[in-house]
């Protein structure tokens, strides 16, 4: 884990939201900010601003939401490593390179498909399906799956290849503007990956 990284695991939400951009977790930050900011100016600038208990209250309420917080993204960041932990037995990315190098996009861009609603955080697969659908002329769904890629603090590792297929996708809209839709062929119908929310709730 970077230096950045173990600084957004302590405060609330950070973490969750830096490495998968999840909406919760900009909740949870700004209210947390928000009321952390509340307590220290009560304490500091303004002590009038509320009473002696409440202010108590509040600072053991940020203390105690702090910890908890913590511990929840412990285990929250422990679950995603473990969703990236692909056993090799199941592992259907090499069948969708196989695919995808013989032509077969119909039947690559399913097995992607399928990966990214096991795991949307999945970089390779994602970038594999933004290199397919640009090859397939939907530029428009490449160009917002490397943006949302690009996001991920788990794509450092991918940030040049990221970068060459979005320039890739830059040059393809320049050459062909009118050709951000799918392909005119029955296979232009494939599923595509969900981007379902990464709600606490779904834990």
């Amino acid at each position: 884990m970077s230096r950045i990284a173990r600084w957004c695991y302590l405060w609330p939400g950070l973490w969750p939201l830096v490495r998968s951009t999840c909406w919760w977790g900009a909740v949870v930050a700004l209210v947390f900010g928000a009321a952390f900011n509340l307590a220290l100016a009560a304490t500091i600038l303004w002590p009038e601003l509320l009473a002696p208990r409440v202010r108590t209250g509040l600072w053991f309420a940020l203390g105690a939401s702090w910890g908890l917080m913590l511990l929840w993204t412990a285990w929250w960041n422990h679950r995603e490593n473990a969703k990236q932990s692909v056993d090799p037995d199941t592992d259907l990315f090499p069948k969708a390179q196989e695919a995808y190098l013989k032509g077969n996009w119909f039947e690559a861009e399913r097995i992607l498909a399928q990966l990214l609603r096991r795991n949307r955080r999945d970089v390779e697969a994602a970038l594999l399906l933004a290199t397919l659908w640009r090859r397939r002329g939907r530029l428009a769904e490449a160009g917002r799956l490397l943006a949302r890629l690009s996001r991920l603090e788990t794509a450092a590792a991918w940030s040049l290849e990221i970068e060459r297929e979005q320039m890739l996708v830059a040059r393809a809209e320049t050459e062909s503007p009118d050709s951000d839709g799918a392909e005119d062929d029955p296979e232009s119908e494939a599923p595509k990956p969900s981007d379902s929310d990464c709600s606490p709730a779904a834990a």
